[in-house]
């Protein structure tokens, strides 16, 4: 539960993190009870799908959509579900992915690749040699992500059932929100793209 729930910004169950962390043993057992049934049953409270998107603007005066940036907040009971699904499915998503592969390995993000990219440009320049470098941007590629072809790849991955149609429920039943100083809209469905 530590891990999980590490983030201050509540969810749409608006229960704080520092609330989460500061139960006791014995209070923290309905929340261990409620996700062995999820576990068991495949059946996600509401909240637990509902992501809430708070605009934050760029610059000043933003009134086009591009001239903002969106925070997800989700429930922390749903983060610490994920952090479950997330550590029984990491062994075997590891196994697809090469080890040059940054970003979405544990401890090897972007800053990495920067520093690695950094440090191979300096010695070729020390040896007077080019370097050739081709950039190829995935505008969006997160937010474009079939949900048919995901839980495809996850069969194909051998990730196991439960955490497959954990996976599956909550993204094809997933809502959105988005709160702003005017107020909260009415659920959105999300269609596609996956949570980041």
């Amino acid at each position: 539960m530590k891990r999980a729930v590490n983030s201050l910004a509540e969810g749409e169950d608006e229960i704080p993190a520092e609330l989460l962390r500061a139960l006791s043993p014995s209070r923290k057992q309905p929340l261990r009870v409620l996700i062995t049934d999820i576990s068991t049953f495949g059946t996600l409270p509401k909240d637990f799908t509902v992501v809430v998107y708070i605009p934050i603007p760029k610059v000043n005066q933003a009134t086009k959509c591009s001239e903002h940036r969106t925070v997800s907040l989700i429930s922390h009971a749903s983060k610490i579900l994920l952090k479950i699904i997330m550590e029984t499915i990491n062994p075997i998503i590891y196994r697809y992915l090469d080890e040059t592969q940054l970003g979405f390995r544990k401890e090897r993000g972007i800053r990495d690749g920067i520093f690695l990219l950094r440090n191979i440009s300096e010695r070729m320049a020390s040896h007077e040699k080019y370097l050739y470098m081709c950039f190829k941007g995935y505008t969006k590629a997160f937010d474009r992500v079939n949900y048919t072809k995901l839980m495809e790849v996850l069969i194909k991955a051998g990730v196991p059932d439960t955490e497959r149609r954990l996976i599956a429920e909550l993204y094809w039943n997933q809502t959105a929100k988005v709160k702003t100083n005017l107020g909260t809209t009415e659920d959105i469905n999300i269609l596609r793209g996956v949570r980041q």
